[in-house]
């Protein structure tokens, strides 16, 4: 390892630089469309951690998933982490100590003014943004000027930021052949920025340098004065090409290639000199040939995952999409949920859902089948959780999609849905809501203290969800009030499970816990027979309960223990008891509401139907309609008639009749073709099939006619309207298929 070379004593020319270029605070886009990202946001699940007035979410030392991801919080869309959290460095320009000297050979440089940690955040690299072809005006302009010094930096597949007349200090970082910083593209807002980190541990006074990859841009060739033990000696040229990274460092690390499998390819391949100097790199810095060669391997630490989902949702699509999302998804498809659940979990959170979501339709875009089945397999694969994140995230559509357009991928595509349509749907807590939560709490009786009336004080109000939870665990809302849920335990609890990291203090915890335990015992409820109630908590968690409640030094003898023990499990079992009746006596009364809401709408359909009772004084029919009476009154027949569907028109005597009618045939042409897949694939009878179409036909129909009663059908289906009805068709299919199952077992 060279000793690292300190320039503590040289003058500070910052002043000096700063009259050479156009110092600006943030990017300017020469085109509004430039710049943007093809991502959307996305919010973080930190909580709110303030300390003396600050917010402390979302710092290096969190698991935050946008930071993990290099995405930043913005205060106006992030509904959980709270205004101005520790993940905000590029917005709130919090750069590191830095300074400019005047270098022996290479002009100004960037020089550390403090020990900077590894991947500390040094600077933001700000310029003008141009497009390709603005970018090689300048680069002939540059040189036709005699410019020593070139300023360019990728942004994204043809796009540069240009920091020689515009920019800050970061500009004055100088290559390197072995740097102790590199550049990382972050995702602020919609726009992408660039920014320069800490490679490893920098001294004060060592000069900040990273690896340019000059000849990526088109530059000559450029003596190298790096001075280095590994130096080129140039920048740019064939030299160059030879040695320079043959990726950037966020892929070759998502990829997992280290530094040497790069140079033993290159040394492999230097047996035919001419390929080496027509090897083709990118608009995006990557070798393809290199990167076709790779044989990667599945992740094997949540580190792996890490780095695989941040460079899958950062990938544009451009013609290195398919090549590196191909590589990337096999080093996530053979995880397995059983024996890799962590790891798994970990898609999950990377907002993976999200992720599988935007690149589907890319996929489809490029006709690549082999991928799309690769990420169903995987979404296959991942396990049970609640269908917010799936709802969010839009992935329903995309799997319908799929199976309308790829027929062969149509057998996984049903798994999914209906692997989903299983899944609870869960209200999520914001900020704002547990506030509100936790003061219904408190505010209902006022604090008594050391017999004293004392008012319920806003600084003390804890938060429910400021525990980080073991894997498979989610904190939810169930009527107003915070729950622990484990989707594939089936287990809700209603404080923090065992395993968790605590984000705020100890005794806090334990307090917060044990009092919304005791208010939710009387309080509990269960609206789904598929979640269990349950009170456990770890042995862990009662001693610190303990703890609390006991004056004697903090210690509770073996006892005590034994007879809190007994005393929670005898809870337990009357709660649970409790609940399981409840749950019958709630499962009925939602049959008997469905079966009241059924006939209701049979009666209104009948009612609307019914002719005028005095048939003679119905207005005398027009030349050429048929006079038909069905039965000695001549009513008209109701819909589970088997006259309805004759082929003699029956006398319509209201427009609202005439509507109902209307709806009923239009209806009608589509919905029993749709039920035809059930009676192939799911066995269902013809006969029932028959009765299910006419009930959804008649639910359709109440739809629109309740929605706007003066407005006909269509003359002919548009295919936006048969996929709003596919997809009600699909969702009630699959909870009569449920509820089928529910009453067999």
């Amino acid at each position: 390892m060279n000793k690292k070379v300190l320039f503590l004593d040289e003058p500070d020319c910052t002043e000096q630089a700063l009259k050479t270029f156009e110092k600006i605070d943030s990017c300017i886009y020469t085109k509004s469309h430039l710049g943007i990202s093809s991502n959307e946001f996305m919010e973080c699940d930190c909580v709110e951690n303030y300390s003396d007035g600050v917010n402390h979410s979302c710092d290096e030392n969190s698991d935050c998933i946008n930071r993990l991801t290099l995405i930043e919080c913005v205060n106006s869309k992030c509904n959980y982490c709270g205004d101005n959290c520790q993940n905000q460095r590029f917005q709130k320009h919090e750069y590191s100590n830095i300074s400019i000297f005047q270098t022996e050979m290479k002009g100004f440089g960037v020089r550390a003014n403090e020990n900077l940690e590894i991947n500390q955040f040094i600077y933001e690299y700000i310029g003008e943004v141009i497009d390709d072809d603005e970018f090689h005006k300048r680069m002939i302009n540059y040189d036709q000027r005699g410019e020593k010094h070139f300023y360019f930096m990728m942004l994204k597949s043809g796009e540069f930021i240009d920091a020689t007349e515009k920019g800050n200090l970061g500009r004055f970082c100088n290559h390197s052949c072995n740097p102790n910083a590199y550049v990382n593209k972050w995702l602020v807002g919609d726009k992408l920025k660039m920014g320069i980190f800490a490679k490893r541990p920098i001294d004060k006074g060592e000069e900040i340098t990273f690896d340019y990859n000059v000849d990526r841009y088109g530059a000559s060739p450029q003596k190298c004065y790096c001075g280095e033990a590994n130096c080129l000696g140039f920048l740019g040229g064939k030299t160059q090409t030879d040695a320079a990274l043959l990726l950037p460092q966020i892929y070759a690390q998502a990829l997992g290639v280290n530094r040497s499998m790069e140079k033993r390819w290159i040394k492999d391949n230097k047996i035919d000199v001419k390929a080496i100097i027509n090897v083709t790199i990118s608009n995006d810095n990557i070798n393809k040939e290199f990167v076709e060669q790779l044989d990667v391997q599945p992740c094997d630490s949540g580190s792996d995952i890490t780095k695989v989902m941040s460079v899958l949702l950062q990938l544009e699509d451009n013609s290195n999409i398919i090549l590196l999302a191909e590589k990337l998804l096999k080093r996530i498809s053979p995880l397995n949920k059983e024996e890799n659940r962590e790891l798994i979990q970990q898609v999950i959170k990377l907002h993976g859902y999200k992720c599988f979501s935007r690149l589907l339709p890319i996929f489809i875009k490029h006709n690549e089948i082999n991928l799309i089945e690769t990420v169903l397999i995987i979404l296959n694969n991942l396990p049970k959780t609640t269908r917010n994140g799936i709802i969010n995230s839009n992935l329903v559509d995309r799997i319908n999609d799929i199976e309308e357009k790829i027929p062969e991928l149509s057998n996984i595509c049903n798994q999914l849905i209906e692997k989903w349509s299983s899944f609870e749907m869960y209200t999520q807590i914001t900020k704002n809501e547990i506030k509100r939560s936790s003061s219904s709490l408190s505010s209902s009786s006022n604090l008594v203290k050391n017999g004293t009336s004392t008012k319920f004080d806003s600084r003390n109000d804890k938060d429910f969800r400021k525990v980080r939870l073991p894997p498979g665990w989610e904190i939810l809302q169930e009527n107003g009030r915070p729950v622990y849920y484990n989707a594939k335990q089936q287990t809700k609890l209603h404080y923090p499970p065992a395993g968790i990291t605590k984000v705020f203090s100890q005794n806090n915890l334990d307090s917060h816990s044990h009092n919304y335990h005791n208010h939710h015992h009387h309080n509990g409820n269960i609206n789904n027979k598929k979640r269990l109630y349950s009170h456990t908590i770890s042995d862990k968690s009662e001693n610190m309960n303990g703890n609390n409640n006991n004056t004697n030094g903090g210690v509770l003898s073996e006892e005590e223990l034994k007879r809190r023990k007994q005393e929670r499990i005898e809870k337990e079992r009357i709660a649970l008891e409790r609940a399981k009746t409840k749950e019958i006596q709630e499962l009925k009364a939602n049959l008997q509401l469905e079966h009241e809401k059924k006939n209701e709408l049979e009666r209104i359909i009948a009612h609307a139907l019914q002719k005028k009772p005095n048939v003679s004084t119905v207005t005398p029919k027009s030349p050429g309609t048929p006079n038909i009476t069905n039965g000695s009154n001549g009513s008209v027949p109701t819909p589970h008639n088997d006259t309805v569907h004759s082929n003699v028109e029956k006398p319509i005597s209201t427009e609202d009749e005439k509507l109902i009618r209307t709806w009923n045939k239009f209806f009608a042409m589509i919905v029993p073709n749709m039920l035809k897949k059930y009676e192939k694939e799911n066995h269902l009878k013809h006969s029932t099939a028959k009765n299910l179409s006419r009930d959804i036909v008649k639910i359709l129909t109440k739809k629109e006619v309740q929605h706007n009663n003066n407005r006909s059908p269509p003359a002919e289906i548009t295919k936006d309207k048969k996929l709003k009805v596919y997809k009600f068709v699909n969702g009630y299919m699959s909870k009569w298929f449920l509820k089928e199952r529910r009453n067999h077992n």
